[in-house]
């Protein structure tokens, strides 16, 4: 079943890092090994609590609540690129979000081009 509201999309973008890819557990992961390294001791809730918020947002966010003077901006960047590096070097397979459901075929749309995106970074369509 096509929906007519969906004429003449071409394409639709889909929000995959937290969205569709269950990614959230590894971002909390580097954030707590970098800021480990400033001495601050944190659970992954301190990171869930945060998300959706920027990395440096989350960042002065925790070190405010923990009644430390936040980096200046230039530790800020240099902060999100270490966590960045080690989230990126620990090549953890991702998974689906839990409740995942197929966009494509939701919509009506033909699966194959989402298909391709999913399939190259190991994801399937498929919901089992």
């Amino acid at each position: 079943m096509h929906d007519p509201l969906l004429a003449g999309i071409s394409a639709i973008l889909f929000d995959m890092d937290g969205v569709i890819v269950d990614s959230m557990p590894h971002h909390a992961r580097a954030w707590r090994t970098v800021l480990g390294k400033h001495g601050l001791t944190l659970q992954d809730e301190d990171i869930f609590r945060r998300e959706g918020m920027t990395g440096s947002s989350s960042v002065i966010d925790i070190f405010r609540e923990k009644g430390i003077n936040p980096p200046d901006n230039d530790e800020l960047t240099n902060l999100q690129n270490l966590k960045d590096k080690i989230f990126e070097e620990a090549n953890i397979p991702l998974s689906r979000h839990p409740g995942y459901y197929n966009p494509a075929e939701q919509l009506g749309l033909q699966a194959r081009p989402c298909y391709r995106v999913f399939q190259a970074i190991g994801l399937s369509l498929n919901p089992s």
